[in-house]
């Protein structure tokens, strides 16, 4: 093999492993934004079912919608960028 064919070839390993990279970060943080919707979203919003109703609930379930679109966010573009 010439050593432009290894060069194309190791090329290609980079690419692929940085796209895999990028896949899995990706997905962490659209596990964490799960993670943070299941706990302040859902757990804020059954407060407020089951008891008075108190701002921080309020403030929980707000923050948690907030906190979800941010990591839901950054996990799209890490996985959209090229």
């Amino acid at each position: 093999m010439s050593n432009w064919s290894n060069n194309q070839k190791t090329e290609q390993e980079h690419k692929q492993r940085d796209m895999l990279s990028r896949e899995v970060l990706g997905k962490f943080f659209f596990d964490i934004a799960k993670l943070i919707f299941a706990a302040m979203v859902v757990g804020g919003g059954a407060s407020l079912i089951v008891e008075d109703y108190k701002t921080k609930y309020w403030l929980l379930l707000i923050c948690g919608l907030f906190s979800t679109y941010i990591f839901a966010y950054i996990g799209f573009k890490i996985i959209k960028t090229k």
